[in-house]
C-alpha cells in the first residue's frame, strides 16, 4: 500500500469516526468493500449501500453535509 493510500484511509477514519484506532484492513472491510446499487438520475447519484451495520458513520456524515457532489456537480446521496 502506498503512503498516499494509507493517509487517505486515516483521513477517512478521522472524519467518520473521530479517531485513529483502527487498522487499514479493518477500515477497508467496514467502509470500502461493501455491496450496493448506484442509480443516476436528474443530476443525482444515489448510492444504496447493502451492508448497513457498519455504514452508519458514512450515512450520518453525508446527511449532515448535504452539498457533496462529484466533479460534474451531480449530488451524491447515500442510503
Amino acid at each position: 500500500m502506498t503512503v498516499f493510500a494509507h493517509n487517505l484511509y486515516r483521513l477517512l477514519e478521522n472524519e467518520l469516526l473521530g479517531s485513529n484506532e483502527h487498522n487499514v484492513e479493518e477500515l477497508f472491510e467496514r467502509f470500502i468493500d461493501v455491496d450496493g446499487n448506484v442509480e443516476l438520475k436528474n443530476h443525482e447519484i444515489t448510492i444504496d449501500l447493502q451492508n448497513k451495520q457498519n455504514l452508519g458513520p458514512i450515512i450520518n456524515y453525508t446527511n449532515q453535509n448535504k452539498n457533496i457532489t462529484d466533479n460534474n456537480n451531480n449530488k451524491l446521496i447515500f442510503k
